[in-house]
C-alpha cells in the first residue's frame, strides 16, 4: 500500500484494508463503525447524564423558579437528547446521511453544552444573576456542584461522540479514496 495515504483511523491494518479493497463486493455503502461497543457505551452513559441533567433542571425550575421555561441547561440537555437518538440511528443504519447529520448535531450539542456549562460555572464562581433560581442554586452548594459536574461530564461525553463519529466518517472516505486509487491502477 502506498505510504503517502497515511494511516487509516479506527485501527485498520494494511492487510485488512488490502483484502477489502481487492474484493469486488467490498465497496461499503456506509461509514464503518468498527467499535460499536465503545460507541454504544458512550451513547448510554451520555443518555443517562442527559436525562439526569434535564430532570434536575426541570425540578429546579419548577420548584424554585415557580415557572417552567427553557433555561440554557435544559436546552443543552434537549439538544443532547436529540443527538443521542440520532447516534443510535447511526449505529443502527450507519448511512452517510446519518453520519453527517450526527456530526452537525454533535457540533451543535457541543456548543450548547459548553455554553450551559460555562454559564453554570460562572454562576457558581461569581454569583448568580438576579433570578430566583440562580440565587437558590448559589445557596445550595451541593446541588450546584452536582449540576456543574453533570454539565462537564456531558460536555466530555458529547465531545467523545463527536470524535468517534468523525473517525467513522473519515474511515469511510479514506476507504473510498483507496478504492478509487486501486481501481485506477487496475485499469
Amino acid at each position: 500500500m502506498d505510504s503517502s495515504l497515511g494511516e487509516l483511523p479506527l485501527d485498520y491494518s494494511e492487510r485488512n484494508l488490502s483484502q477489502s479493497v481487492n474484493s469486488p463486493t467490498s465497496i461499503p455503502s456506509k461509514p464503518l463503525i468498527t467499535q460499536p461497543g465503545s460507541f454504544l457505551i458512550l451513547s448510554l452513559c451520555t443518555l443517562v447524564l442527559v436525562i439526569g441533567t434535564i430532570v434536575l433542571d426541570a425540578i429546579i425550575l419548577e420548584r424554585y423558579a415557580k415557572k417552567f421555561y427553557l433555561a440554557p441547561g435544559l436546552c443543552a440537555g434537549l439538544v443532547s437528547l436529540v443527538t443521542i437518538i440520532l447516534e443510535f440511528l447511526l449505529l443502527r443504519y450507519q448511512s452517510n446521511v446519518y453520519a453527517i447529520t450526527v456530526l452537525i448535531a454533535d457540533a451543535v450539542s457541543i456548543c450548547a453544552n459548553f455554553f450551559a456549562t460555562f454559564q453554570t460555572i460562572l454562576v457558581y464562581l461569581f454569583g448568580p444573576p438576579s433570578t430566583d433560581t440562580a440565587k437558590y442554586l448559589r445557596q445550595q452548594k451541593d446541588l450546584h456542584i452536582i449540576m456543574v459536574t453533570l454539565c462537564v461530564f456531558q460536555c466530555v461525553l458529547i465531545t467523545c461522540h463527536f470524535i468517534l463519529t468523525i473517525r467513522a466518517t473519515l474511515t469511510y472516505f479514506k476507504w473510498k479514496q483507496v478504492k478509487m486509487i486501486t481501481d485506477g491502477e487496475g485499469n
